[in-house]
């Protein structure tokens, strides 16, 4: 089965509501085929998401309680078969750590926005105001969308 990665800076917001999306999503829409895990480049290691991030998550349809930050490791970009950053920031940072690793697979979360006018990339909310985890979540939202309706077409997100 191919695997995505979403990769963000504390694994506690952004990614893991990728992650919880992408999963409830390709349920919903049939797109069996792919798995899905999050990852920080600066790990909030174990800890739960916040109370915030919990419930616009849950506005959406997604249950993200069950996450708990984890940094990202060298194994994890050798099993993905497809990394999805939030910002320029992440995928600087990998080619850093593992510029030998760093390739076609990284993508942009926004890359996956269904047209082609779209925010350059998605805007950290932690420790913002309500309203900008709306926002920022309704771009990730809307991107998974995206990635589920490429996933399931014949040729590769």
């Amino acid at each position: 089965m191919p695997h995505a990665l979403f990769i963000c800076t504390g694994n506690i917001c952004r990614s893991p509501f990728a992650e919880y999306s992408a999963r409830t999503l390709a349920e919903d829409g049939g797109c069996h085929d792919w798995t899905f895990s999050s990852r920080g480049t600066h790990a909030v290691v174990g800890y739960p998401c916040p109370k915030e991030v919990v419930r616009v998550a849950n506005a959406f349809g997604v249950d993200v309680k069950p996450h708990r930050g984890a940094q990202v490791e060298k194994a994890d970009i050798l099993s993905a078969d497809l990394i999805v950053v939030m910002t320029h920031q992440h995928a600087l940072w990998l080619r850093h750590q593992w510029p030998d690793l760093y390739d076609e697979r990284v993508r942009f979360m926004v890359d996956f926005f269904p047209n082609a006018c779209h925010p350059p990339e998605v805007v950290d909310p932690f420790g913002g105001e309500l309203y900008e985890y709306r926002a920022a979540f309704a771009l990730i939202y809307q991107c998974i969308e995206g990635f589920i309706a490429s996933a399931r077409s014949p040729s590769p997100p």
